[in-house]
């Protein structure tokens, strides 16, 4: 009795968690648009007194509109009947960097490196790319570094077909439609000191050609 309550059981909690568990997807990629840019700035000061450092970009990047209609690519109606199927293809992606620095009544000395590139990046590598070292020592009363960064991403898409968006040929969707989207995600970080130092790491990734490899983004 033992062996087939198992037996039965088993496949009972494996449905289970596969019914729980249920279908993931990340944001997609949006393709570069055909003229590319990359710029690159290095910022670097050894000072006694007053630093004043700012630093912001905002870029929006949107792959238009298109409409698909798509036939008998295994979408159902709840009757069981394929239907047709009007996909629009369009999304938006958003992004804005900001960061200050001000120091005061003390000796700094920091670097700071800023990177944007608008073409199709794949894994490790980031269309924006900010970093920054920086040593303060407090000389007067008083004296102290205040610095702040932030980094943001707002995706916005409507439903479009997988096809041509995987390059895997094991990456299809059991639907072969990507779902519509809208998220926005924010990060970054704060500091005041008088005495230490301080580094920090911003980046994302939001455009390419291949939507196995999703939009990231990350902050240290």
């Amino acid at each position: 009795m033992k062996v087939k309550s198992f037996g039965v059981i088993t496949p009972l909690l494996f449905g289970m968690v596969i019914f729980m568990t249920g279908i993931v997807c990340a944001d997609p990629v949006v393709p570069a648009v055909p003229e590319t840019q990359a710029l690159s700035t290095v910022t670097t000061a050894d000072v006694a007194g007053l630093v004043m450092e700012t630093d912001t970009v905002a870029w929006t990047l949107s792959n238009g509109t298109q409409i698909y209609t798509a036939f008998g690519n295994g979408i159902y109606q709840p009757t069981g009947h394929p239907e047709w199927l009007a996909v629009s293809d369009s999304y938006q992606y958003t992004t804005a960097y900001d960061a200050n620095i001000v120091a005061q009544g003390g000796l700094t000395a920091f670097t700071k490196t800023m990177n944007v590139d608008t073409r199709n990046k794949v894994i490790s590598q980031s269309n924006i790319n900010a970093k920054t070292g920086l040593t303060f020592a407090a000389t007067a009363d008083g004296g102290n570094v205040v610095g702040s960064e932030n980094l943001m991403i707002d995706g916005v898409g409507d439903s479009m077909l997988a096809n041509g968006r995987f390059l895997c040929p094991f990456a299809t969707q059991p639907d072969n439609v990507i779902p519509s989207f809208c998220n926005i995600v924010q990060a970054g970080s704060k500091y005041d000191l008088t005495i230490g130092s301080v580094t920090t790491d911003a980046n994302d990734r939001f455009v390419g050609s291949d939507a196995t490899n999703p939009v990231v983004l990350w902050t240290s």
